[in-house]
């Protein structure tokens, strides 16, 4: 299972079909994610779409994986910059004081993520969680419009 150890949301697959696979038995989660994996969605997008936690979807993956029924496609996934994580970090600073860094790092540890690998599409994710635990709302909406503005721009 070490393809779908980590952080597996920037993955993208498509299906395998083959008319020499024989029979193979699927429940209908496994077909509603075989409906999704259309070769262009992450796996993101796939577990947001199907309302299917990660947890379940990576079980999933690796059966159909398994079972030869999908295939990785190799994309390049643009990662946020280090110019942008040190904003990141020097904006919630000065709303949040010091616990800003320890904040950012537990919030990338629930995202499966790390400063140098945070995906580009997952960055309104990461300040969406971040603003909400920012308890002054001007700040909170202001730490949030800056930094999407930024995210946007990066992307």
């Amino acid at each position: 299972m070490e393809l779908f150890s980590g952080n597996i949301s920037h993955m993208v697959f498509k299906v395998n079909v083959n008319l020499d696979m024989g029979k193979i038995s699927l429940n209908a989660r496994m077909l509603d994610v075989l409906y999704a994996l259309d070769g262009s969605r992450d796996i993101d997008s796939v577990s947001h779409f199907l309302k299917i936690s990660m947890h379940d979807l990576r079980a999933i993956l690796h059966k159909l994986y398994q079972q030869k029924l999908i295939v990785r496609i190799e994309k390049t996934v643009s990662m946020l910059d280090n110019d942008f994580i040190n904003l990141l970090q020097s904006q919630l600073a000065e709303v949040m004081g010091p616990i800003a860094n320890m904040l950012i790092k537990d919030v990338m540890s629930q995202m499966s993520v790390s400063p140098t690998s945070v995906p580009a599409n997952r960055a309104a994710e990461l300040i969406n969680i971040l603003s909400s635990k920012i308890p002054i709302d001007d700040k909170k909406k202001a730490f949030r419009k800056t930094m999407l503005a930024r995210s946007v721009a990066k992307g």
